[in-house]
């Protein structure tokens, strides 16, 4: 009782009926769809199916298209492997239709996703708003945090106000934690947070805490020719 889409081969056969195939219609159906979406500049859903050589074969809407492994993102062969079954947002780079060839391109929409989600942070979010994020990847410089699909830069001078070697130091990776918004570039997109803002700066009512001709004990850090530094 279902309505169906199908493809018309012949008007009639030996037996004087019309020859028809809804496979055939699926994929005229997939490819023009699939065609609209390159020519619009649109991102396709895929579903990567298997490792073949130099990418993986992806299925868009019925149809098997090329990922090259260039243009996936992985950091490891073991994520490489990972990927397969995943569902993903691909941009379509190549079409053609006589050779029922059609190449795809994961970085490209990562890109693309990118750039959305960043218009929408820089009209969310403002320098000096304290929001959550997830640390990501930890550098000898900083850390790079999660802030919604986007990376900011924690640079490690402003993750803690104590004088710390390495990141690592203070920081774990897929951790949440909340920083605030020091730095907001519009042009280049770049978003830097800190951390070490949140809390107060140790020189803050350093005269309260510490008056003038009060007995207290220290930790010696450094001796030089001139005395040292407690």
């Amino acid at each position: 009782g279902k309505e169906v889409f199908v493809f018309l081969e012949a008007y009639e056969n030996r037996d004087g009926f019309p020859v028809i195939s809804k496979k055939k219609a699926d994929f005229q159906l997939a490819w023009d769809k699939i065609k609209h979406l390159y020519e619009n500049g649109e991102i396709a859903n895929a579903v990567i199916k298997k490792r073949i050589k130099g990418g993986f074969a992806v299925d868009i809407i019925g149809v098997e298209a090329f990922l090259p492994s260039s243009q996936i993102e992985s950091r490891s062969q073991s994520d490489i492997d990972a990927v397969i079954g995943q569902k993903i947002g691909v941009k379509i780079i190549k079409i053609n239709m006589m050779r029922k060839n059609i190449v795809v391109s994961r970085k490209r929409a990562v890109e693309e996703e990118q750039v959305e989600v960043r218009k929408k942070l820089f009209v969310k979010i403002k320098v000096g708003d304290i929001i959550e994020g997830e640390v990501r990847n930890i550098t000898d410089f900083g850390a790079f945090i999660d802030i919604g699909g986007i990376d900011a830069l924690l640079h490690i001078t402003d993750i803690s106000w104590p004088k710390i070697t390495h990141p690592a130091e203070v920081l774990k990776l897929d951790t949440k934690i909340k920083v605030k918004v020091l730095i907001m570039d519009r042009e280049t997109g770049r978003i830097a947070v800190g951390l070490k803002q949140l809390s107060p700066h140790p020189w803050e009512k350093i005269e309260k805490k510490f008056p003038v001709g009060t007995r207290i004990k220290g930790k010696v850090t450094s001796v030089v020719d001139y005395g040292a530094f407690i």
